[in-house]
């Protein structure tokens, strides 16, 4: 299984990533999980996402839907995922940004998704940051970056094409 993980965010706990694999061990056809994300601010204040869907299974385009409206409802660096879901897929994107979250877009739309309860990630908020700097912000290319990751699912979910692990083909 891999997971996303940015150099300068930090796991919340210890057990982060052994709830993400006991999920995906004990429940075969889930391709990947996801994990409410908190901001961790300069001060130690934490904040939550503002769209965290409910734990448990996803409904499917819960992401994408989401997405195309400007409301991701989680951080790809939340997610954890079957390594040969991944290679399938072709890996990360080559997007300057929004990588993560493209590769997360495009494994809702070929396999379900579980939503831990738990935080999955403690992303650090600082000024020196590339999210915060005026060349990621600019809305357009954000956009685009986004529109890219949709239109990309909205194809594999139009080719009707399901994941399924090794384990249970045949």
């Amino acid at each position: 299984m891999l997971r996303c993980v940015d150099a300068d965010d930090l796991l919340p706990d210890a057990d982060t990533l052994a709830r993400d694999i006991e999920v995906l061990a004990a429940n075969p056809n889930y391709g990947w999980t996801v994990a409410p994300c908190l901001d961790l601010h300069p001060d130690g204040r934490l904040e939550p996402g503002p769209y965290d869907p409910a734990p448990g299974p996803l409904p499917a385009r819960a992401l994408l839907d989401g997405a195309a409206r400007g409301a991701m409802p989680v951080v790809g660096t939340t997610q954890t995922v079957h390594t040969e879901l991944v290679r399938l897929l072709g890996g990360w994107p080559a997007l300057p940004a929004f990588e993560d979250g493209a590769l997360l877009l495009s494994c809702e739309a070929v396999s379900p998704g579980w939503m831990q309860e738990e935080p999955g990630t403690l992303y650090r908020k600082h000024p020196t940051q590339h999210t915060a700097s005026e060349a990621f912000r600019d809305r357009a290319e954000a956009r685009l970056r986004v529109q890219i990751a949709v239109q990309r699912a909205e194809v594999l979910h139009t080719a009707g094409w399901r994941w399924r692990p090794a384990a249970l083909k045949g």
